[in-house]
């Protein structure tokens, strides 16, 4: 589910999204294999951002973006283990394989918004949106798809 409350003192918290005031699609082209067109689309995929089990940890880009470095250090080193070398640069990879296997290859977000300020931006829906991106990453799938690409 897109994240998106109110905190204490009147403050609100969401996750990120929506189009870049800087960026144009031609400055993130592996956007385009999806149609999407204009101004860059944020973001490129979710990731777990906080537990609700535990208050006080990390929350946010704070945490997803270290479970999300992890999450590829395993898939890395699964490749190496097998010979092949690893992504690099992931962005495209994940566009790309989007277009045949995205049901096999993400766990598509269609529940939820991160629209505190009712401007009517991202919501989430099916497929890609600015909300939750192309959805969130199943690792497993991603080593063996990228081992699979390896043997073509």
């Amino acid at each position: 589910m897109v994240w998106n409350e109110p905190a204490s003192g009147g403050r609100r918290w969401a996750g990120g999204g929506g189009l870049s005031k800087i960026f144009s699609v031609s400055d993130a082209p592996w956007q385009e294999a999806l149609g999407l067109t204009g101004r860059s689309h944020r973001p490129d995929v979710s990731a777990l951002a906080g537990s609700p089990k535990y208050t006080g940890g990390l929350i946010g880009t704070s945490g997803s973006a270290p479970f999300m470095a992890g999450a590829m250090m395993v898939v890395d080193s699964y490749l190496v283990g097998h010979g092949v070398e690893p992504p690099g640069f992931l962005n495209p990879v994940l566009y790309e394989l989007a277009l045949t296997d995205y049901e096999r290859l993400f766990f598509d977000v269609i529940d939820g918004n991160n629209d505190v300020y009712h401007l009517g931006c991202c919501h989430a829906e099916p497929g890609y949106d600015t909300a939750s991106g192309l959805g969130s990453i199943r690792f497993d799938e991603l080593a063996e798809l990228l081992l699979e690409r390896a043997d073509r």
